[in-house]
């Protein structure tokens, strides 16, 4: 879905539907009118926007799945600079400094890509 209505907004909030219809009238969270009926209607980024910004969980199927890296190198600067760069583009990463903590990461964080450092301590080569 594109957009939403006050009422899924709510739902995904867990308040009212008015809440929703006040934080609009306020300017906290970016919405549109329809024409004709003069609904309102939210777009899903706004939502996902908002709830960032107020620490609000965000729903499981609104996050874009394709844009997680996970970064798996033992050397800490290096680590946070690819996340750095990888960040500054648009993604979301996450770090791993070995292979177990990796292999945990990789069934709970499910990242579309991974990164490898292939001369890590205990690697095979």
């Amino acid at each position: 879905k594109i957009a939403l209505t006050t009422g899924e907004t709510a739902k995904y909030c867990n308040v009212n539907f008015r809440t929703v219809i006040r934080w609009i009238e306020k300017g906290y969270l970016k919405a549109y009118k329809l024409a004709g009926r003069g609904d309102n209607r939210i777009p899903v980024e706004s939502v996902v926007e908002f709830l960032q910004t107020n620490k609000m969980p965000i729903p499981e199927n609104f996050i874009d799945k394709n844009k997680r890296i996970l970064i798996v190198e033992d050397i800490p600067e290096k680590a946070r600079s690819i996340s750095r760069t990888l960040s500054s583009a648009g993604y979301e990463t996450q770090i791993a400094s070995n292979g177990f903590v990796a292999g945990d990461l990789l069934n709970s964080f499910k990242p579309a890509l991974m990164t490898l450092d292939i001369k890590m301590p205990g690697s095979v080569r």
